[in-house]
């Protein structure tokens, strides 16, 4: 797709023959962790004016409180949100910082990445309940619209163009029609 089908100007446009009753986006994006998050955050900023972000699990879930061992950013992470917008001090967050990372794969022998070499900052180990909730919900207070819990049911593409995506919620199905999907599902993607 052109850069100029994903501009602001031309996602205005309300989408030809869409089914009454289909909720409509101009990017629909299946999954509210960091990656669909920050990318919500980027269009938002950009100027999309209807940012859908479909979120599997409800807020406060056991799944989404769940400890995830290990969780950490590097120091390019404080950059990245400075784009986005978002403070790039976690640790007014809650979350620790660190200095480095030693890794051992598979026979390879030790490998050590000491940030201070770098000369960018320490990185950040996170609490990533805590740091996907914030994103989220900074992601919500600049607009995106967010579905939780849902998950997606089916996609199908339209012959006038984009998508019409079958979500289920809490309410049972839904159908949204959007002039692009992003599929930032990580791991478990759709």
């Amino acid at each position: 797709m052109s850069p100029e089908a994903l501009s602001p100007e031309a996602l205005r446009d309300p989408l030809p023959g869409a089914p009454p009753g289909t909720d409509a986006a101009d990017v629909l994006i299946v999954g509210a962790g960091p990656a669909g998050s920050a990318t919500a955050l980027a269009l938002r900023a950009a100027g999309v004016p209807r940012v859908v972000l479909v979120d599997r699990a409800a807020h406060g879930s056991p799944e989404r409180a769940a400890l995830r061992v290990g969780e950490s950013a590097t120091p390019n992470v404080g950059p990245l949100l400075a784009r986005l917008g978002l403070p790039d001090d976690l640790g007014r967050l809650g979350h620790r910082p660190y200095h480095g990372n030693l890794s051992l794969w598979s026979g390879d022998g030790e490998s050590a990445d000491d940030f201070l070499r770098r000369g960018s900052g320490h990185g950040w180990h996170l609490d990533r309940a805590r740091f996907d909730r914030w994103l989220r919900e900074a992601a919500a207070e600049r607009g995106a619209r967010l579905l939780a819990p849902a998950t997606l049911a089916g996609i199908e593409r339209r012959p006038e163009g984009g998508w019409t995506v079958g979500l289920r919620d809490a309410g049972g199905r839904r159908s949204v029609t959007a002039r692009v999907v992003v599929d930032a599902g990580g791991r478990r993607a759709p």
